[in-house]
């Protein structure tokens, strides 16, 4: 099973950088993403960057701490007994990391995660050094460095050779790379959904992974529509917290508080920041003629400083000021196609949908997961002025579609379920790349 894998040239010249590299470019240019492979580029040259500073104490570290890690795992029968899962990061570390049913491993590219793991005394996987390979494979057009990259992982997941890799995505590059070496190992890879994917648009992400774990029957009939097999899709819920806690309003109503909820898609298209900054403003202004109390959240992607330099006179949510803090404070939340959005809408806030941008995004009205949709702001301000005089609006609780998102299921109980049934299966796994 743990048989290590050499690499071999492919049969057809750029096979292997086709599904592993290129494949997800192009995917991006069809969301409208031209340059979205020097973005990519520009992403890991940062991270080669960042990596180079602190790469000799790190590398000391891995040593010794593997060492360590060998030892434990030697001595330790009971960890022996347990099914190893490795994560690719802390995502979702809340509903999976339980040491009593599993052995814990992580993959790591940083001090904080290489912290987290230590503390926890895990084994991890380092690939923060495996970035430079994808780099030159980009900007030198040379397929051996995809082929060092798969002898690299493969060594490395031999050493710890877990039973199931986790992973947010299976899409970019490195994970993409990770779930092909597991295959070659025989290794379950399972994908947990980490957003909200678009219907009008080919699902890219978890097509992959030998299982995706979707959060609701809708996700789970888009993934068969195209293509993947439904046995191999399971609804987990909602992975991240949301049932915040009760936000009705006590006492004498305060002023209303309208969040936009900012996501950077500028980030992979500078020509929409012009836009961003348009309904920022808009909102704002509309929002001050009106005595509403108006918030720009941030994404976390968002540059910044840049954005504060252009809408001076807008307030912005703190860093410290969490999702769920803004959820809390907020009456009426604002975006394009935000999760957080879905996220208000699942704590029954008055969510609005504003699809301003030239790009295909599904209707969530349509999809009774938020109260209304609109394509342009003149017609959302429209139905916030009829909605704000209101003498009913603290009190309102929008109903939510929990076909598209099952919010009843304990995400955390519904992942051992899901394992113990993956466990399961008689037939053995068919590691084809997609199914």
């Amino acid at each position: 099973m743990f048989d290590k894998i050499i690499p071999q040239k492919s049969n057809k010249q750029g096979d292997i950088s086709d599904i592993l590299f290129y494949s997800f470019i192009e995917y991006q240019k069809e969301l409208g993403y031209p340059d979205y492979k020097n973005s990519l580029i520009n992403n890991f040259q940062n991270r080669i960057i960042i990596y180079s500073r602190y790469s000799n104490i790190l590398n000391v570290i891995d040593y010794f701490y593997s060492k360590f890690c060998l030892l434990i795992q030697k001595y330790n029968r009971g960890e022996k007994l347990k099914k190893k899962i490795f994560l690719f990061n802390l995502k979702h570390r809340f509903i999976i990391w339980d040491r009593k049913k599993y052995s814990m491993g992580l993959f790591v590219h940083g001090l904080q995660d290489r912290i987290f793991a230590i503390f926890n005394t895990v084994p991890y996987v380092s690939y923060a050094d495996l970035y430079e390979l994808i780099f030159r494979f980009y900007t030198q057009n040379d397929e051996q460095e995809i082929f060092k990259l798969i002898e690299q992982l493969s060594e490395r997941l031999l050493i710890v050779k877990p039973d199931y890799v986790i992973l947010p995505d299976d899409s970019i590059p490195i994970e993409r790379t990770i779930v092909y070496v597991c295959k070659k190992l025989k290794i379950p890879t399972i994908v947990i959904q980490h957003g909200i994917y678009q219907s009008k648009i080919k699902y890219f992400d978890g097509m992959a992974a030998d299982y995706v774990l979707v959060w609701g029957q809708y996700f789970k009939d888009q993934y068969v529509r195209f293509g993947k097999n439904p046995e191999r899709i399971y609804i987990i819920g909602y992975p991240n917290k949301h049932k915040i806690r009760s936000s009705k309003r006590f006492g004498l109503p305060t002023r209303i508080k309208l969040y936009y909820l900012g996501q950077c898609i500028e980030s992979l298209n500078p020509e929409y920041l012009g836009q961003k900054i348009k309904t920022i403003q808009k909102l704002n202004d509309f929002c001050r003629m009106n005595n509403i109390d108006f918030f720009y959240r941030p994404h976390p992607k968002d540059d910044i400083i840049l954005l504060k330099k252009h809408l001076l006179n807008i307030e912005f949510t703190s860093l410290s000021e969490s999702l769920e803090d803004s959820v809390i404070k907020g009456d009426i939340f604002i975006s394009f196609n935000s999760t957080a959005l879905i996220e208000a809408s699942m704590n029954s806030k008055i969510c609005l949908q504003l699809m301003d941008y030239p790009l295909e995004t599904d209707n969530y009205e349509k999809l009774g997961v938020c109260m209304r949709s609109f394509k342009n702001i003149g017609d959302l301000e429209i139905y916030l002025t009829k909605l704000i005089i209101s003498d009913n609006i603290f009190n309102i609780r929008p109903k939510f579609n929990e076909e598209y998102i099952n919010i009843s299921y304990d995400p955390k109980s519904r992942f051992s379920e899901i394992i113990s049934q993956i466990e399961k299966i008689e037939s053995p796994i068919q590691h084809t790349l997609f199914n």
